[in-house]
This record gives C-alpha cells, structure tokens and sequence, in this order.
C-alpha cells in the first residue's frame, strides 16, 4: 500500500489494487455472494454454536446436581451419624 500511495496512487486506486490482487476477502465489507457468503455468516454460525454449547452444559449441570441427591436411607444415615458425633463433642 505505501509503495502504491507514494507513487501518487490515489485512496481508490489503491483499494482498487489490492482488491483486484487479493480478491473479496481483503475488504471490510466485502459484497455478498456465493464466494463470501462463508465470511457473512460465521458470525451467526459461531454465536449458534456457543449458545448451543452454553446450553448443554448448564442442562448437564443441573442434571447432575438433581442426580447426586441422597436417598432416605443415606438421610437417616448422615443424621444418626451427625447425632452421634455432636454427642461426642458435647461431652
């Protein structure tokens, strides 16, 4: 670009050059067609995808915070043995 600009290119001559060596990609807004279209959507594709993944392991979690609960029989056992402790310390 310097070299361009210095041999009295104007702005548009030089984006022009560059567009024309380097194609579509190299412009901050490139034009919608079939061969940008991957640079359009990606954005959208990548805020699906971690809202997909944010939901799966907020679901998974909450799951497994549903699934470690204990049984009656563990309840009873956890405050027999709570019971039996505090008596302990107690005396």
């Amino acid at each position: 670009m310097r070299e361009r600009l210095v041999a009295g290119d104007s702005d548009k001559e030089v984006i022009a050059y560059i567009h024309a060596r380097y194609g579509d990609y190299v412009l901050m807004r490139p034009p919608l067609n079939r061969a940008t279209l991957a640079l359009w959507m990606a954005p959208f594709v990548f805020a699906l995808v971690s809202l997909l993944v944010g939901w799966t392991v907020i679901s998974r979690s909450r799951r497994r915070a549903a699934a470690t609960g204990f049984s009656d029989d563990e309840k009873a056992e956890i405050a027999r043995f709570i019971e039996e402790n505090a008596s302990k310390d107690g005396s």
